[in-house]
C-alpha cells in the first residue's frame, strides 16, 4: 500500500531533479560563453563600416538624448507612417506616455496602416491590469502583436533569453533605434515627477526613401531584421483568439485609447503640424549606418554585436568611449581592456555609481571588478548626478558611433538579442561625444582600491546604508554567476 509518506518522497526526490536539471541547464550551460564561428569571424570587413567615399550617404541621422523629445519623435514618426510600422520593445512600463503612445498607435492602425508589435514574452508588461490593452491591440484587423520566448517550465536553457531590441520602424522612411523602453520613466514628460532613467536613441532618415537609391538605406537591414525576429519559432501571437468578455474589455479600452490620442493632439499640436516631417533640415549627414544584431537562438549565443564592436575598439587609433549603465567583464572584454592599454590610446569607460546604479545585481558584480578595471587600463567614470544613466554608446575615435541596446555585461553579450547603428559621420560623433561629456562632467573617476580621484566641481553621493547592504548581500551571490548577468 502507498503511504502518505512515499508519496512525499517521491515527490520530494522529483522536485530534486527537477531542480538539478534546471540548474544544469538553465544556469550551468551558460558557464562556458559561445565564441564567433569561423565563417563569421572570416566575413567581418572594418571598412564595411565606413563610407566609401568622403561623401554624405542617403541615410541622415539625429540623436534622441533629451527624454522628451525621444517621446516626441516616436509620435512623430508614428504619424508619419503611411504603409507599415514595426515596433520592437522589451517592456512596456505604464503610464501616461504609453498610454499616448499605444493610442497614437492604434490611431495608425484606424488610417489602415499595418503595425507589428513584439515584445519580451515574460517582461514585456500588457498582462495583469493592463492586459485589456494587449486585447485591444490583438482585436485590431490592422495589427498583429506578438511576444519572444515565453515561459516554459521544461525549457531552462531557454528562461535567461530575452527580446532587448528597441526600435520603430516606418515605412522605409523612418527608424528610432536605441535603448530606450516605453515608460514615464524614459520620457519624463507630461508631470511625471519620479526617478528618471536617462537613456539614448537615434533617429535615422532615408533621404532617398522614395526613389531607387532609397534600397541601401539602413532601414533595409532594419525590416529585415524585424522579418527575422516576427517569422522565427520563438517569436508567437499572444492572443490570437478572445473571448467574448475579453473582446468586450478590449473594445472598452481601445476606446479609452482612441481619447488619449485626441487629447494628445489637443495639447501637443506641434507634434502634428506639417513642420513635423521636415527630417532634412533636422538631421545630421552620415556616410554610413549599419545595423548590427545578435543571434536569435533561445539559448547561449555567438556575440555577434559584441565582437564585431571590440574589432572596431582594437582598430582605434586615438580614442575609445564607451558608455554603459551596467559593467561587467568576461575573459573576452579584460583580454579587449589589455589591448588597448597596450596600445596607449585614450580608453574611457562611463558607467553608473553606487548611488546611482538602478540594478543593484548587476552593480554588485561590477564591484567585484572595480579593482581589476583600474589595472586593465580604462579611466572609469562613475556618475554622480541625479537619477541613473542607461545609454549605450560606444565611440571609435572621432568618426564611428555606435548607438542602441548593447550593454557591456555578460548578458548583452551571449543571452539576450541586441540591436546597434554603427555610423560613420564626424558630425554625429561630435553630438554624441558632447552628450558623453555632460555625463563625464558629473561623475568622478576611480583610483585605486576604488577610492575616487579629487575633482572639486563633484562630491560624491552618500548611498543608504540599506542599498550598501543590498548590494554586498547580491555580491556573495553575483560572484557566482556573473556570466548571466
Amino acid at each position: 500500500m502507498v503511504t502518505a509518506k512515499k508519496i512525499a518522497r517521491s515527490v520530494a526526490i522529483g522536485l530534486l531533479i527537477y531542480l538539478l536539471y534546471a540548474i544544469v541547464f538553465g544556469v550551468l550551460s551558460y558557464s562556458h560563453p559561445q565564441t564567433v564561428s569561423e565563417q563569421f569571424a572570416d566575413s567581418f570587413q572594418v571598412s564595411s563600416f565606413f563610407a566609401e567615399e568622403d561623401t554624405s550617404g542617403i541615410d541622415r541621422v539625429m540623436l534622441l538624448e533629451q527624454p522628451s523629445l525621444a517621446f516626441d519623435e516616436r509620435i512623430r514618426l508614428i504619424e508619419q507612417a503611411k504603409h507599415t510600422l514595426d515596433i520592437s520593445c522589451q517592456s512596456i512600463h505604464w503610464g501616461q506616455c504609453a498610454e499616448y503612445l499605444l493610442g497614437s498607435v492604434l490611431n495608425a492602425a484606424d488610417r489602415g496602416v499595418q503595425v507589428r508589435i513584439v515584445l519580451d514574452g515574460k517582461v514585456g508588461g500588457l498582462t495583469g491590469k493592463q492586459k485589456d490593452v494587449a486585447y485591444a491591440l490583438s482585436l485590431h484587423p490592422n495589427i498583429e502583436y506578438k511576444v519572444y520566448n515565453t515561459f516554459h517550465i521544461l525549457m531552462p536553457w531557454q528562461w535567461n533569453v530575452m527580446l532587448h531590441d528597441q526600435y520603430m520602424i516606418a515605412d522605409d522612411r523612418l527608424l528610432i533605434l536605441g535603448g530606450r523602453n516605453i515608460g514615464d520613466q524614459y520620457f519624463d514628460s507630461f508631470g511625471y515627477d519620479g526617478a528618471v532613467v536617462y537613456s539614448r536613441d537615434v533617429l535615422v532618415y532615408n533621404s532617398d526613401h522614395d526613389r531607387q537609391q532609397g534600397e541601401r538605406s539602413v532601414l533595409r537591414q532594419a525590416k529585415a531584421y524585424m522579418d527575422k525576429v516576427w517569422g522565427d519559432t520563438a517569436t508567437t501571437l499572444r492572443h490570437s483568439k478572445l473571448s467574448q468578455r475579453k473582446q468586450a474589455e478590449g473594445a472598452r479600452r481601445a476606446s479609452q485609447l482612441r481619447e488619449s490620442y485626441c487629447q494628445l493632439k489637443s495639447i501637443r499640436p506641434e507634434l502634428f503640424a506639417g513642420t513635423a516631417g521636415d527630417y532634412h533640415s533636422r538631421t545630421l549627414p552620415a556616410g554610413r549606418v549599419r545595423l548590427v544584431h545578435n543571434p536569435l537562438n533561445r539559448s547561449k549565443k555567438e556575440p555577434w554585436v559584441g565582437w564585431q564592436l571590440m574589432q572596431l575598439a582594437k582598430q582605434a587609433e586615438q580614442s575609445v568611449v564607451v558608455q554603459t549603465p551596467y559593467t561587467i567583464a568576461g575573459q573576452g572584454t579584460m583580454q579587449l581592456f589589455e589591448e588597448l592599454r597596450q596600445k596607449d590610446i585614450q580608453f574611457d569607460l562611463v558607467t553608473n555609481s553606487e548611488g546611482t546604479a538602478s540594478n543593484d545585481l548587476a552593480y554588485s558584480c561590477y564591484m567585484l571588478q572595480r579593482d581589476q578595471f583600474y589595472r586593465a587600463g580604462p579611466r572609469v567614470f562613475e556618475f554622480q548626478g541625479a537619477n541613473s544613466i542607461h545609454g549605450k554608446s560606444f565611440l571609435f575615435d572621432n568618426r564611428l558611433s555606435a548607438v542602441g541596446s548593447f550593454n557591456l555585461d555578460e548578458r548583452s553579450l551571449h543571452i539576450n538579442t541586441e540591436t546597434m547603428l554603427v555610423i560613420d559621420s564626424q558630425e554625429f560623433n561630435s553630438a554624441l561625444t558632447n552628450a558623453v561629456n555632460r555625463y563625464k562632467k558629473q561623475s568622478l573617476v576611480v583610483g585605486k582600491n576604488g577610492i575616487y580621484l579629487s575633482c572639486p566641481t563633484v562630491e560624491a553621493q552618500q548611498v543608504p546604508f540599506g542599498k550598501q547592504f543590498r548590494i554586498w548581500v547580491l555580491s556573495l551571490l553575483s560572484r557566482g554567476i556573473s556570466f548571466l548577468i
